[in-house]
């Protein structure tokens, strides 16, 4: 095992990000790009991050991973990305990880620097979504973004599902969930209605 908990702890400042980016070679066959369930595009946003372009780090990050920071703090990467890295032998894997928390918290601490997303234009449809857990809001925002008007019906008091309510805060920082939720919530216009208990039969009850 590659990493440690203490390290899924440690942030890099701006310079400790961009010297730990310079150790990845960006080798041709990007095995931790293969080993990454969804596909992020490893070597791309660490080149982003070797030229100063934080932001631009985690918006690669966002086009395979709706919530790149949360990804960043429990992805088991010792058995994943981190593990495939080309240099581990050599001089130890690159802390794939630790870049992805860095460029995460950085975006929140930097949000005037970010492009807004803008949905495309509404189609006029309206669909329901139960549960707000990581499926439920990974659904809503893809939809949203193709022009659905997406409402959430949450029976907890907070969306995340098991990320807010099944992994504790020292694991995962409630302040990258709850933004990383909001944020995009708000972006796309979507609604979530939390405290509420309805049932497939219900929804369809209410014309979606």
């Amino acid at each position: 095992m590659y990493v440690n908990s203490e390290e899924k702890t440690k942030l890099f400042k701006p310079p400790e990000a961009i010297f730990e980016a310079s150790r990845c070679i960006e080798c041709d066959s990007a095995p931790c790009v293969k080993a990454c369930p969804v596909g992020v595009d490893i070597p791309m946003f660490i080149g982003r991050i070797k030229m100063g372009d934080f932001i631009g780090a985690n918006k690669i990050i966002k086009e395979k991973c709706y919530f790149p920071g949360v990804c960043g703090y429990v992805c088991p990467v010792e058995k994943l990305c981190v593990q495939r890295c080309c240099i581990t032998e050599l001089l130890g894997p690159v802390k794939i990880n630790q870049l992805q928390q860095f460029v995460a918290e950085y975006e929140i601490e930097h949000k005037d620097e970010i492009e807004k997303i803008l949905p495309k234009k509404m189609n006029g449809k309206k669909i329901g979504i139960l549960g707000a857990g990581p499926a439920g809001l990974s659904s809503a925002f893809w939809l949203a973004e193709k022009g659905y008007q997406v409402t959430i019906y949450e029976l907890k008091e907070f969306p995340g599902g098991m990320m807010t309510y099944g992994i504790p805060q020292y694991r995962l920082p409630r302040k990258i969930l709850l933004t990383e939720i909001n944020d995009r919530v708000q972006e796309l216009g979507i609604e979530i209605k939390t405290n509420t208990a309805i049932g497939i039969k219900e929804l369809l009850q209410m014309a979606y």
